[in-house]
């Protein structure tokens, strides 16, 4: 026992501990990453021993190559963490490495610009490896290896205690949604993993699920747990408004207010029988949700169901979109609409913070997987593009082309970039791209204003009685897009067209150069929506469209203190900076 606990026999392990330790560590401080990482420190125990075991088992010169491999492995995947952190505000998944390329091709000049402002962590995250060629040039205390099958053993029972050991001591951590245990066992997301336990575990993990897959998760019988959240419709809070409630309130107490009915309102069933579906098929997990959906409480309709029945339907996410930009002054179209129509006062992007998660919710009205699991097939590295097979009756392109509605989608940019050309395709919409029904155009990012003077000769079509077609359109902007600073783009994604086009338009605010920019780049969105409006004013039709617009994710690599120059005032990085604009008008 003696022989296995000295320093000389456990160098490996020593070494792999404290340099997950600091690779942690760093990304932790630099990133401010909140969370208290307890477990993360109790699983690096077990994942030290594995780690030096790997080396331990091999002759000597093989063990310290191995042990170069797996530092480099580790420091790499460390820089990618910090580097896509520092961009999009999120952590990598193992399955986006299936749309490495594409990314690469299309983003290539930002994330070497990431790569560029996360210099000084890149640097302290290679460290280990210093450590480590010191370690082996100067032929300090070395790691012994090929020590016999005993020591192998020894090692091995030791992991697995540990590891276990961690694992058994998970509901300490509480028994609530996103604890450490409902983490680990049942809601793996990727972001609440890495907080908890850290890249490796996370990293573990993820394979595990990509490789095997998913365990059946339990549907709850429906309860008061499953609730319906009703978003009210009301004018912006202001002090005004505040005052004048308050004397509203006192006024009412003098007054007799007459007691009205209630209206009783239908509830809303569609035609599915759910009973025979169950005995059509032998499939578990399909029987799972057919009795599920069964004992489901239905909802019932209101006083907003059939408001807009007739309408066109216009549907806009928009690249980086934040509330904090909006102006009187600056954004009047932008201003005029978000304070007209049905007001949403509490509306937050969804996370994890990718366009195509928020372009599925916008569509489908679904929560996306948040953990981008892959299938391992390669090309599939979230919920949107895994879905791009599945019938999806109820979105906007299928549900109303039904009933008999022109539906078209319009993008600004790559089409195949997230596989939209087959995703929007598969929503009823015939997708309008970039060199496919769109002119090309070599700036980068693109113009939303002329997006929109393009996709009018496709909504606008007419009947034989020319009569304007009922449509619905759905866009995804792009002029809005990152980097943010007052250079054209040589190449995609190295400079910023739209905030050179419009960079006189925000010269007089007294912000840092990216909020500039981000403004200069966003106001390209302000003159898409007026040229919009008075596009459906010359139509006619202006009066029965429908516009719907909101963000796909807050700026992320403007940065939460560039953002905040813009609000005025400071940021909760854990809400505020995910408050997001929900535009419904007409």
């Amino acid at each position: 026992m003696r022989k296995y606990l000295n320093i000389k026999s456990n160098m490996y392990y020593l070494y792999f501990f404290f340099s997950l330790l600091f690779l942690e560590g760093v990304m932790r401080i630099y990133l401010h990453i909140p969370g208290t990482p307890v477990f993360m420190v109790l699983f690096t125990i077990p994942a030290a021993l594995f780690l030096g075991f790997l080396c331990h088992i091999l002759p000597r010169v093989l063990g310290k190559v191995m042990a170069f491999f797996l530092t480099v492995f580790l420091d790499i995947i460390y820089i990618v963490q910090i580097v896509y952190y520092h961009i999009y505000g999120s952590f990598a998944s193992v399955s986006q490495i299936g749309m490495s390329k594409d990314a690469m091709d299309t983003f290539g000049g930002a994330a070497m610009m990431g790569v560029k402002e996360c210099l000084p962590a890149i640097l302290f995250v290679l460290f280990p490896l210093i450590v480590l060629v010191i370690l082996t040039v100067c032929k300090l205390p070395g790691a012994r290896a090929d020590i016999g099958w005993k020591y192998g053993i020894f090692a091995v029972l030791a992991f697995g205690v540990l590891h276990f050991g961690v694992v058994l001591l998970l509901p300490l951590g509480g028994s609530m949604a996103y604890s450490p245990e409902d983490t680990y066992k049942n809601t793996f997301v990727l972001d609440k993993s890495e907080q908890q336990f850290g890249v490796l575990v996370t990293l573990r993990v993820e394979l595990k699920t990509m490789l095997l897959g998913r365990g059946q998760t339990q549907l709850s019988k429906p309860g008061i747990s499953d609730a319906v959240v009703t978003v009210s419709a009301m004018e912006p809070e202001t002090e005004e408004s505040d005052m004048n409630s308050t004397e509203k309130a006192s006024v009412s107490t003098d007054v007799s207010v007459p007691v009205q009915t209630p209206i009783s309102y239908p509830e809303q069933i569609y035609d599915i029988n759910f009973d025979e579906l169950y005995l059509s098929t032998d499939n578990p997990e399909l029987q799972q949700l057919d009795k599920y959906f069964s004992e489901v409480k239905p909802t019932t309709k209101n006083e907003y169901t059939g408001m807009f029945e007739g309408y066109n339907l216009i549907v806009i996410c928009c690249e980086s979109y934040s509330p904090y930009l909006i102006s009187e002054e600056f954004t009047p179209t932008l201003y005029k609409m978000s304070h007209e129509g049905i007001v949403f006062n509490n509306f937050y992007n969804t996370i994890c913070d990718n366009t195509s998660n928020s372009e599925y919710v916008l569509n489908m009205s679904l929560l996306p997987d948040v953990s981008l699991y892959s299938n391992g097939s390669g090309d599939v590295f979230n919920t949107f593009t895994l879905s791009k097979d599945n019938y999806f009756p109820f979105c906007y392109g299928n549900r109303l082309r039904e009933l008999g509605y022109r539906s078209y989608a319009f993008h600004n940019f790559v089409g195949k970039y997230y596989k939209r050309n087959e995703t929007h395709e598969n929503m009823g919409y015939e997708f309008m791209y970039m060199s496919h029904g769109l002119e090309y155009d070599d700036n980068c990012p693109t113009s939303d204003v002329s997006l929109i003077s393009q996709a009018e000769e496709y909504m606008y079509e007419t009947d034989e009685n020319s009569e304007i077609t009922p449509f619905v359109s759905y866009f995804l902007t792009f002029s809005g897009h990152m980097p943010y600073l007052f250079s054209s783009a040589d190449h995609w994604f190295k400079g910023n067209d739209m905030a050179v086009k419009n960079q006189d338009a925000v010269q007089h605010f007294d912000y840092s150069e990216p909020a500039k920019a981000y403004l200069a780049a966003q106001v390209e969105l302000e003159y898409a929506m007026e040229e919009l409006i008075l596009s459906l004013q010359r139509a006619g039709i202006a009066d029965k469209t429908l516009v719907v617009l909101t963000g796909d994710h807050y700026p992320y690599s403007l940065g939460l203190e560039k953002l905040e120059e813009i609000a005025g005032h400071s940021l909760d990085p854990e809400y505020d900076k995910y408050k997001g604009s929900f535009i419904l008008w007409t």
